[in-house]
């Protein structure tokens, strides 16, 4: 067996074997942040929203438009979606607003676990950020339930009623 060294880090050239035990969570580590609910309504948001685009191209219309909804929703809420492309990735910009605040959720379109949230205040030269979540790196239960009772709030009012087929 020859084993080779390079200033001063030694290693076996025939019988290396790598290590991939605890790189990996395990399976009763994954969960899904988003509920499961919503997740199907983010992907059925992705199908419309691609749908919507198809239409625009179409139309021909010499203005560049964009798929751009908003909706009302209880106690003074107002949503506003619309479709953000960075390079090759999908996003759904999502904004809830009530007089007080206003809270954006930007959601990965191919996978909705992965979200970025931020509730800013309206101020006399801009707004102030006051929280600031992202999926990828941190947990928080309260605001994950948060973001899919608004998902299951407003995207049913756009998204058109599933056919029912009958023979």
């Amino acid at each position: 067996m020859k084993v080779a060294s390079l200033n001063n880090i030694s290693f076996n050239r025939y019988n290396y074997k790598p290590n991939f035990e605890g790189n990996y969570p395990k399976k009763d580590e994954l969960i899904s942040v988003m509920p499961f609910k919503a997740r199907k309504l983010v992907k059925r948001m992705d199908q419309f929203l691609e749908d919507k685009w198809a239409e625009i191209r179409k139309a021909n219309s010499g203005f560049y438009d964009l798929p751009f909804f908003v909706l009302s929703g209880k106690n003074k809420k107002v949503a506003t979606i619309k479709p953000v492309y960075q390079g090759h990735k999908k996003y759904i910009l999502f904004e809830v607003s009530n007089d007080k605040n206003t809270e954006r959720i930007l959601i990965n379109r191919q996978n909705p676990d992965l979200f970025r949230f931020e509730r800013i205040v309206d101020t006399d030269y801009g707004y102030a950020t006051t929280k600031t979540y992202n999926s990828e790196y941190q947990r928080n239960e309260e605001l994950e339930e948060l973001i899919g009772k608004y998902i299951e709030e407003f995207f049913p009012k756009i998204l058109p009623r599933r056919k029912i087929i009958t023979p």
